[in-house]
């Protein structure tokens, strides 16, 4: 691998089609230092992706080609000390061999990351055991909230909420009573949710807060 501008060096790994589109993206990237030794040449064609934008509004038309078809053997081991994952819904073949590969490198000394970007079957599903294995998870705002509903299982009983005064203090109370009971960091989290939640339900910053016993 070359070194690039930044001082880092880099290397792909996935799916190109033999077609003009491959080989301009396999020739950009190495034009940029990208080590694209990795990438494997699939007989379908190379995935392609338009971007409608107007204002605020965008909609991503994505042609999928060989992108649903690499799995985690095509992903070389010893290879970087940071593996980055996106695109987690476009690529099931990887995606079903995800968390092993994830956990396999991280016990080599690698880190890793994910961005899934969005789902479009709106699903958001099978990432619990994939995030267990992520260092550094890197959603946008809307992705965040998708996730976490269905990770939560909010989706089965959504909260009305009546008015959010006071919420965010209901959530550091409700996180601090749980670190004080000894509790580890993902049940913090899942109190400190439930406290700032459960206290929308009623006018006002402090009517509606839970008791420990309602929690």
């Amino acid at each position: 691998m070359r070194t690039v501008d930044q001082g880092v060096t880099a290397a792909m790994t996935g799916r190109v089609g033999d077609d003009a589109a491959g080989r301009f993206v396999l020739g950009a990237l190495a034009e940029r230092g990208v080590d694209v030794s990795h990438c494997v040449t699939d007989p379908r064609p190379t995935a392609m992706t338009v971007v409608l934008a107007d204002g605020t509004d965008r909609a991503i038309l994505t042609s999928p080609g060989c992108l649903p078809y690499p799995t985690a053997g095509d992903v070389p081991r010893g290879l970087a000390r940071h593996v980055h994952v996106s695109s987690y819904f476009l690529q099931p073949g990887l995606a079903a061999g995800l968390p092993a590969l994830l956990a396999e490198l991280r016990a080599a000394g690698a880190t890793t990351s994910l961005d899934t970007n969005d789902d479009p079957a709106g699903g958001w599903d099978g990432l619990a055991d994939v995030l267990a294995a992520t260092d550094v998870f890197l959603p946008n705002a809307g992705e965040a909230r998708a996730i976490a509903a269905r990770l939560s299982g909010a989706r089965d009983g959504p909260l009305e909420a009546v008015d959010t005064v006071g919420a965010g203090d209901s959530f550091d109370a409700g996180y601090l009573a749980a670190r004080l009971r000894g509790m580890s960091r993902r049940e913090c989290l899942d109190v400190a949710v439930a406290c700032g939640s459960l206290s929308t339900r009623a006018a006002g910053g402090t009517a509606a807060q839970p008791a420990w016993k309602e929690l």
